[in-house]
């Protein structure tokens, strides 16, 4: 049905009657968001001048599937002019999710660290600003990463910092600092890949230092806590 109205919006263009053109757009983009007859639906819709700050909006997420750029200059007028602040917070951690994923690294943090500490994407928000200052700069975003262990210590995210300074230490030869972070990761409660992970590169550090008993205990407690892991014999058999 949204190629359907796609269609019937291309044949009042043709006809000159933009009024008519302006509202099949808007029925194509909001039977099917995600679809091809939404972005090709969006694409038209920015040629509009007079777009209504809710319309701006399903325009700016709809291009998201297509034309993240335009999509991008969309949202950041939405963010501009909005006065809901849940929304612009929203919108913060879309545009920066879209620029991390385009490689605007900077840009990308700048945004996601304007999410407000209380908002429900706050832990995600800092975690990818993180990231994003670390590619754009090798050995920055820890100060970002332990911000995120600080006011969201119980998040899944906090966790996956915890493993991502570790494994940052390690890169370095920060060997203690490095051991300290993993076996704070391999202590946490949830069974991701991050803390399977964490639990063996501990046992391997503490191996490695001839810690026999203490790297047996690492990496029992993966054998215990991951009993189908992709390293389950390894950790057995150290």
């Amino acid at each position: 049905r949204a190629a359907a109205w796609y269609v019937v919006a291309e044949l009042q263009r043709d006809a000159g009657d933009k009024a008519a053109q302006r509202s099949s757009l808007i029925q194509a983009l909001d039977l099917a968001p995600s679809s091809e007859a939404a972005l090709n639906s969006a694409r038209a819709l920015v040629d509009f001048a007079d777009l209504t700050l809710n319309e701006r909006l399903r325009v700016g997420r709809a291009l998201l599937n297509g034309e993240p750029r335009r999509a991008v200059k969309e949202l950041r007028i939405v963010i501009d002019q909005t006065s809901d602040a849940k929304l612009r917070a929203d919108l913060r951690y879309e545009v920066g999710r879209t620029l991390f994923n385009l490689g605007e690294n900077q840009a990308a943090a700048s945004e996601l660290l304007k999410i407000p500490a209380t908002h429900s994407l706050a832990d995600r928000g800092l975690f990818l600003a993180a990231r994003a200052q670390h590619r754009n700069r090798a050995g920055s975003g820890h100060a970002t990463f332990r911000k995120l262990i600080a006011e969201h210590p119980n998040s899944a995210e906090a966790t996956r910092a915890l493993f991502y300074l570790g494994d940052l230490a390690h890169d370095d030869g920060k060997l203690s600092e490095a051991l300290d972070y993993f076996r704070k990761a391999g202590a946490r409660k949830e069974p991701t890949n991050e803390v399977a992970e964490a639990l063996m590169r501990a046992g391997a550090i503490l191996y490695a230092q001839e810690k026999y008993a203490q790297a047996a205990k690492h990496f029992d407690a993966y054998r215990t806590r991951f009993t189908t892991g992709s390293s389950f014999g390894q950790a057995s058999y150290w």
